[in-house]
């Protein structure tokens, strides 16, 4: 189905309707194309679905490989670009092929995993339990204890660990700061997620 309609439309809207293009600038046309084509690209390969083309290399790198299926449509497409880069002798096409791949690449995994709204906080310090109850009860999220011990100084503590939203970051930050200055924090994204809590975020492939 997605080479019958991929097929029918490219001749509906460029042989038969004789549809203009949006924009002659080279530049504009690679960016939006981008954007467009990921959130197809996105779109389809969240309903399993396929275009027939380098999306089912994707998806079996994907597989095998744990790779995201943006970076296997990348590299994938990357070589494609090139060759047929070569092939024209047209160096600008390859450039401005690179743009809009790196683009929609990056819109496939932001239509598959959710644009990112969550952080996970590692927070060592001794005053584990303080902060813990903290933000249990002022910043009403969950807070996990995993067993540490620290390897320069021998002493066993608890390093917390909690995913929150984006928004709640900087209180948890001020409770650490305001019970422990010298506690280490980090702050990373949260691209899969599911569980009790939060918003599932991802579909298994498998399902």
């Amino acid at each position: 189905w997605g080479i019958i309609w991929i097929s029918l439309f490219s001749d509906l809207f460029d042989v038969i309707l004789k549809l203009p293009p949006a924009t002659d600038d080279h530049l504009l046309a690679t960016v939006y194309g981008g954007v467009l084509l990921g959130v197809g690209l996105g779109v389809i390969m969240k309903g399993r679905g396929t275009t027939g083309g380098s999306d089912i290399i994707a998806r079996i790198l994907n597989k095998y490989f744990h790779t995201s299926l943006g970076t296997s449509f990348m590299l994938i497409d990357t070589v494609i670009i090139v060759v047929m880069g070569i092939a024209f002798a047209d160096v600008d096409l390859i450039l401005f092929c690179l743009i809009s791949l790196a683009i929609s690449s990056k819109i496939v995994d932001m239509v598959m995993e959710g644009i990112t709204s969550e952080r996970a906080l590692t927070i060592i310090s001794e005053k584990w339990e303080i902060i813990a109850k903290r933000i249990i009860e002022e910043v009403k999220r969950g807070v996990t204890g995993l067993d540490s011990t620290g390897m320069y100084t021998d002493v066993r503590k608890k390093t917390l660990y909690c995913v929150v939203v984006t928004r709640q970051i900087e209180e948890i930050r001020r409770i650490v700061k305001q019970e422990d200055p010298r506690a280490f924090v980090t702050v990373s994204n949260v691209s899969i997620l599911q569980g009790e809590g939060f918003r599932e975020r991802t579909v298994l492939n498998e399902e």
